[in-house]
C-alpha cells in the first residue's frame, strides 16, 4: 500500500503529463486528504496509479525538493519581497506581495504588512512537519497561510 505522500506524488505527476486534468486531480487530492492517514491498509481506499518520473524511471519525487528551511528563510529575510512565494512556485502570490511591498513603500505600511505575513509564514512553516509541508505547499494548492 503505497503512502498518501506517494500518492500525492503521483497525483501531481499525472497532473503534470497532463493525464488528469486539474479537477480530476483536485476531487482525488481532496479523497486522499480526506482518509485518514493514520488508518489501518484495510480502512484506507486504494489507489493504483504509480508514480512516474519524466526520467522514464519509477522514483519518486524527493520529499525535500522544496525544503521547508530554505522556504522558511526567504520568508524572514526577503519575505516582504514574496521571495519566498517564488521559490514554493506562487508566481501570483509573489508578485502580489512584491507589488504591495514596493508600491506600500511609498506610505512605508506595505513592506510593514508584507514583513509581518512574511514572518507569520516562516513561522508555519517551520512548525509543520517534512510531510506536512510537502503536502500543503509543494503538492497543494495553498499560497498563504
Amino acid at each position: 500500500m503505497a503512502s498518501t505522500l506517494e500518492e500525492l506524488t503521483a497525483l501531481k505527476t499525472l497532473l503534470d503529463q497532463g493525464v488528469l486534468t486539474q479537477e480530476e486531480f483536485n476531487l482525488k487530492k481532496a479523497e486522499l486528504l480526506s482518509r485518514d492517514l493514520y488508518s489501518t491498509p484495510a480502512a484506507a481506499p486504494a489507489f493504483n496509479a504509480q508514480p512516474v518520473s519524466p526520467c522514464g524511471s519509477d522514483a519518486a519525487v524527493a520529499l525535500d525538493s522544496k525544503s521547508k528551511l530554505a522556504a522558511a528563510l526567504l520568508a524572514l529575510f526577503l519575505g516582504s519581497l514574496g521571495i519566498h512565494k517564488f521559490y514554493l512556485g506562487y508566481t501570483a502570490a509573489g508578485v502580489t506581495m512584491l507589488l504591495v511591498s514596493l508600491l506600500g513603500a511609498l506610505i512605508v505600511i506595505g513592506p510593514v504588512i508584507m514583513g509581518i505575513i512574511a514572518f507569520i509564514e516562516a513561522i508555519i512553516y517551520l512548525t509543520k512537519t517534512d510531510e506536512q509541508f510537502y503536502l500543503t505547499y509543494v503538492v497543494g494548492d495553498r499560497p498563504w497561510f
